[in-house]
């Protein structure tokens, strides 16, 4: 027999817990499910739970939501992702995945044209540079402000305009050297 407490995938044999399948096992929602069941952890297992990215659970909530809706790569789901994060966010300033959230956001934004606003690749610079103070262990933010430093240098002047050498809106299929 299955049972899903809170997204967790709960295996029952005999009427014993027999396995917790969870994408995040770590995660304090998983956490909260497990003390509640009263199981017993080892010392690893309990290491693990010390790791979370945020003592909020909204907060949280909030930041696995923003992402959820983020990878959907449409407009409307990346002004709702935006809305998420900034939820985490105001709930837990020093949460770093937050502002990786958010500067995914902006540089989708920038990267399809969803807006003219020209600010949004130095929007998304700053949200993950902020990402990486808070916490440098991230990839996501150092691969991703790669990504933000290579389109600043494929864009003419400082990238307070839209259009890319030789005038073109859209981005040339290689690196132009000047």
């Amino acid at each position: 027999m299955h049972r899903v407490v809170a997204g967790v995938v709960l295996a029952f044999i005999a009427g014993g817990l027999l396995t917790i399948q969870a994408p995040f096992f770590s995660s304090i929602r998983n956490q909260k499910v497990v003390f509640a069941l009263k199981v017993k952890l080892t010392p690893e297992e309990q290491e693990r739970f010390k790791t979370a990215p945020t003592s909020n659970l909204e907060a949280y909530d909030y930041y696995l939501r923003g992402w959820q809706l983020a990878w959907r790569l449409t407009k409307e789901t990346n002004i709702q992702a935006r809305q998420m994060f900034e939820k985490a966010l105001a709930l837990d300033p020093q949460y770093a995945g937050v502002y990786t959230g958010l500067g995914f956001t902006y540089f989708v934004e920038w990267s399809l044209q969803w807006s003219a606003d020209p600010q949004n690749l130095a929007r998304a610079e700053e949200m993950f540079q902020r990402a990486i103070v808070l916490d440098e262990s991230l990839p996501l933010a150092h691969s991703s402000l790669g990504f933000v430093k290579l389109n600043q240098k494929r864009c003419c002047g400082s990238c307070h305009s839209s259009r890319w050498r030789g005038g073109s809106t859209r981005p040339p299929g290689k690196i132009q050297q000047s």
